[in-house]
């Protein structure tokens, strides 16, 4: 999915939350980080990559958090890791913990992470979604996402195969990987 930027209007704070980045000392004092994506030590490798954490936070409670890749793309779930065209940023792993679900939160930070896109030199942004997870693609619907490929994964041992099919152009890849980088599997979509 894609959009372009800048995107947002100025938003307001919901229900006293403030959304800010989180620093890498503060990751490090922070005893339960795990969105579900990370552990502790996958977050603070991101932010050493140049990703961007951005938190919401309602008093001492964190209630969501909103990864951004400036760089490169990071998806070990689909053995994938590649870099990001010039001037592009990726809004991945936007998690709102469950008692704040449900009120908003996951829009406002996606709003919040695109608002921020510009400072970094960016005019595009794109992002991926599990195509099961309903609630993240109609927040990244509503947003102003469009979606531009859809891919398709599948793993035995050590064989990855990949099919990327292109939403408007009909274009087609199919790859199969063995220990690669997949640099060239979204090439012509981003």
């Amino acid at each position: 999915m894609e959009t372009q930027l800048p995107l947002c209007k100025d938003s307001n704070t919901i229900d006293g939350l403030i959304v800010y980045g989180m620093s890498e000392s503060e990751l490090r004092s922070v005893n339960d980080y795990n969105d579900g994506w990370f552990d502790k030590k996958g977050a603070l490798l991101n932010l050493q990559r140049g990703s961007r954490l951005f938190v919401a936070r309602k008093s001492s409670e964190i209630c969501g958090y909103l990864w951004m890749d400036l760089k490169a793309i990071n998806a070990p779930y689909l053995d994938l890791y590649f870099n990001l065209p010039a001037g592009t940023i990726c809004l991945s792993y936007n998690h709102v913990e469950d008692n704040s679900r449900n009120k908003g939160l996951g829009t406002f930070l996606a709003i919040e992470g695109l608002k921020r896109g510009p400072g970094s030199g960016a005019g595009k942004a794109v992002t991926f979604v599990d195509c099961n997870n309903i609630p993240s693609l109609r927040v990244k619907e509503k947003i102003g996402f469009k979606r531009i490929a859809v891919l398709t994964y599948i793993r035995i041992i050590f064989l990855k195969f990949y099919l990327c099919s292109g939403i408007e152009n009909g274009l087609k890849r199919f790859m199969v990987l063995f220990g690669l980088k997949g640099d060239k599997l979204l090439n012509g979509y981003l």
